[in-house]
């Protein structure tokens, strides 16, 4: 089954950036830690172009492989861009000095040219853009240090744009997730919707719970076996499907005749891995 989403609010939010664009003097852009290559929209780079300083912040750093992490962060560094990893559960405190860091860094050159002309203080605005349920949200709730965006673990929240207050001097503008409407491969799909990034209706969850069990099973046995009390040897042996079935069972998704219920089985894979009760994982 291939995976397609591009609601109409998606093509508002696109059009609200590239008008946007022109306000603003750097462009952040979020993805999620666990899947930063996939979870970085192409559609957005192309808008963005290198009209403006481009951060990356890699989010929900905290349910991430650590060592993926630091890979990707100088991945992103060797291309130019600047990159962040934020871990929210630490505090907005933290994250906000970070992202405040990495705003003035790459907004250096405007604040010179205009504090060399007499200004007392340089306003910086930036835009934060991404794909549905990568954290924008729930990022600027915490460093803004209030309730100011709603949030919610699916995809389509954000629906308009705000402007948002970091400091006294950083700006902030808040816009609607956006996907690009076309998947040129089936993995980039289920990556994005084992995420959270797709809405649940639009994929099939068993298929999404295999191709993670898959992975889980080459990358993470140790980190399968721990949550699921499973045999190593039964992981190194079996296919990703036996693998459900033996987790189904050990979780109790039966359905009569003491058969696993696949489906029920599979949304608890799926919502396990996104909450991070399997452990720190990284899909790429």
């Amino acid at each position: 089954m291939s995976i397609q989403w591009f609601p109409g609010h998606m093509a508002k939010a696109r059009r609200i950036i590239e008008k946007e664009l022109a306000m603003v003097d750097v462009v952040i852009e979020l993805v999620d830690a666990r899947l930063p290559k996939t979870s970085k929209n192409p559609l957005l780079e192309e808008v963005v172009g290198k009209k403006r300083p481009h951060l990356i912040v890699m989010t929900k750093a905290d349910l991430a492989d650590p060592g993926r992490t630091a890979h990707w962060l100088q991945t992103y560094r060797k291309k130019g861009f600047g990159a962040i990893a934020l871990d929210l559960s630490r505090g907005g405190k933290q994250a906000a000095a970070a992202l405040s860091d990495a705003i003035y860094d790459l907004s250096e050159k405007k604040r010179e040219r205009f504090l060399g002309k007499g200004a007392k203080k340089v306003r910086v605005h930036a835009m934060i853009i991404g794909i549905p349920n990568v954290g924008k949200s729930t990022l600027i709730n915490a460093v803004i240090g209030r309730s100011v965006a709603d949030t919610g673990n699916k995809p389509g929240v954000t629906r308009g744009k705000q402007w948002l207050r970091l400091s006294e001097d950083i700006e902030l503008l808040d816009t609607p997730g956006i996907l690009w409407p076309k998947f040129d491969d089936d993995e980039i799909g289920y990556r994005l919707a084992i995420s959270g990034a797709v809405s649940d209706d639009v994929f099939v969850p068993e298929e999404a719970a295999f191709r993670l069990v898959r992975q889980l099973k080459t990358h993470y046995p140790d980190a399968l076996a721990s949550r699921y009390d499973l045999d190593p040897d039964l992981i190194a042996e079996e296919d990703p499907y036996a693998l459900m079935q033996a987790i189904g069972r050990r979780r109790g998704a039966l359905i009569s005749g003491g058969r696993v219920d696949d489906r029920k089985t599979s949304v608890l894979l799926l919502k396990e891995f996104r909450n991070g009760a399997i452990g720190r994982i990284s899909l790429e």
